[in-house]
């Protein structure tokens, strides 16, 4: 008999005495049990936990370069359209002079078709302001009764200003779809 059964066995007897060492025996097996179990469980946790921050990794690091790449694409498209509406503008620039030279400046439009014109289709008829003065052609000049006229290089100059700005927003527009294509692939 060991010694922890004999130690008990001196207050309860020997049946008493064998079942309460069984039944620490059991006891401390299962405490091991739960203990080597535990271990291993935390084993599995800490695998588990491992595997997550490197999978967490691989995405943040696949994000962060779609998220360069886009940066950079951006940049190339906005630069791009940066030196495309320059050189429009600049052509633009040479159109003005071109037209002020080619047009005479004499009436075009009176009063009452700049007034429909102005409240066509929420349509703004914005001739450009008298650069020059009347005489150059530059902008509406007043007849003598004082009603504002469009000369024929107001009208010139405003069709092609219109032009110019729907080419602008052709660009953008441009620049935007080749954007999300190419993030898109």
């Amino acid at each position: 008999m060991n010694p922890l059964a004999r130690y008990v066995g001196q207050f309860s007897g020997d049946f008493i005495g064998g079942f309460v060492t069984t039944a620490m025996t059991f006891v401390a097996g299962l405490w091991f049990g739960f203990q080597i179990g535990g271990n291993s469980t935390r084993i599995e946790l800490a695998q588990v936990r491992e595997t997550a921050a490197r999978n967490q990794a691989a995405v943040a690091k696949h994000a962060s370069r779609r998220l360069l790449e886009a940066e950079t694409r951006g940049d190339e498209l906005t630069t791009q359209l940066h030196v495309a509406n320059r050189a429009a503008l600049h052509t633009q620039e040479k159109l003005d002079d071109a037209l002020r030279r080619a047009t005479t400046g004499r009436a075009c439009l009176n009063g009452p078709a700049l007034r429909l014109l102005d409240g066509a289709h929420n349509l703004t008829v914005a001739v450009p302001p008298p650069a020059g003065g009347a005489a150059a052609g530059d902008g509406p000049a007043p007849t003598d009764s004082g009603e504002l006229v469009s000369s024929d290089t107001d009208v010139a100059r405003w069709i092609a200003r219109a032009g110019f700005q729907y080419d602008e927003c052709r660009r953008r527009l441009d620049a935007l779809i080749d954007w999300h294509a190419e993030s898109g692939s």
